[in-house]
């Protein structure tokens, strides 16, 4: 996983996968015996009347079944011992998260989220893989052009087995934005480099899986006091970070650096 276009996080942890490579829980035991029943009857069926088809339901429906009992027999023989997650995302911050996407969890939010017109925010997102295979998270941001975004963003986040990180993008609100709500549209959605893996003891359990995330990321803008002058567009905007918060091959996550927001957020309230 070292191609150009995929951040990793700082500080990098390379920690290894483990655990099986195909999927092999209950749903793909019963297609495979959905698909072997249903192999043995049309063969049976076939034989008497049309014997030069039975081939036919075997490459439709057996061999996909051989697959699925194949991929069982490895994920049942798999013991390899799991590293525990640090559940950080949902257990000590407490996000409230219904479901994740190939074992992944994902929220996006602005911070702060309600700002004055021609001030300086920052986009947050956080992610945590609860999976022993490592995964690559492909986000879409959508243009804003009160955001200075003119056009759609594409990343592409990396995390190890196990790993909880936070993306940071500074942005810049338009001094002639129109005051109230907002929303920034952020798409996300998981690959699997590596394979499958499994859910790591310690993760939030009871989280269904969907194939994409839809955010709409709400903010909130005030307008501007007709006192006070500011000249936001001069400074130039910090460059974004991904930044590591906890790894299954540390005892405890990296909370520092989330008193980094606090700070930041007390400095923009005082000025």
């Amino acid at each position: 996983m070292n191609s150009p276009d995929i951040l990793r996080p700082e500080p990098v942890h390379d920690v290894p996968d483990i655990g099986p490579v195909h999927r092999g829980d209950w749903l793909v035991v019963i297609a495979s015996l959905l698909g072997t029943l249903g192999t043995l009857a049309a063969c049976s069926l076939l034989s008497r009347n049309h014997l030069a088809y039975v081939w036919l339901p075997i490459i439709v429906f057996g061999i996909p079944s051989i697959w699925g009992w194949w991929c069982t027999l490895q994920s049942l023989r798999d013991k390899t011992p799991m590293p525990r997650s640090h559940s950080l995302l949902a257990g000590t911050l407490g996000f409230d998260f219904v479901c994740t996407s190939k074992k992944v969890a994902v929220t996006a939010f602005f911070f702060p989220d309600k700002i004055q017109a021609g001030t300086d925010t920052k986009l947050l997102i956080f992610l945590e893989n609860y999976a022993s295979r490592q995964r690559v998270v492909n986000i879409r941001i959508l243009r804003h052009t009160g955001l200075g975004l003119p056009k759609k963003q594409n990343l592409r986040l990396h995390l190890t087995a196990g790993q909880a990180a936070v993306y940071e993008m500074p942005v810049r609100v338009a001094a002639d934005i129109s005051p109230g709500p907002h929303s920034l549209p952020v798409v996300i959605q998981v690959d699997m480099p590596a394979g499958q893996g499994r859910r790591l003891p310690g993760a939030r359990k009871h989280l269904y899986d969907i194939r994409r995330f839809r955010y709409a990321a709400p903010f909130d803008v005030e307008p501007a006091p007709e006192t006070k002058t500011t000249s936001p567009d001069t400074q130039t905007l910090p460059p974004p970070s991904y930044r590591t918060l906890a790894s299954v091959d540390e005892p405890y996550p990296k909370v520092e650096v989330l008193q980094y927001f606090d700070r930041n957020e007390q400095r923009t309230a005082a000025g």
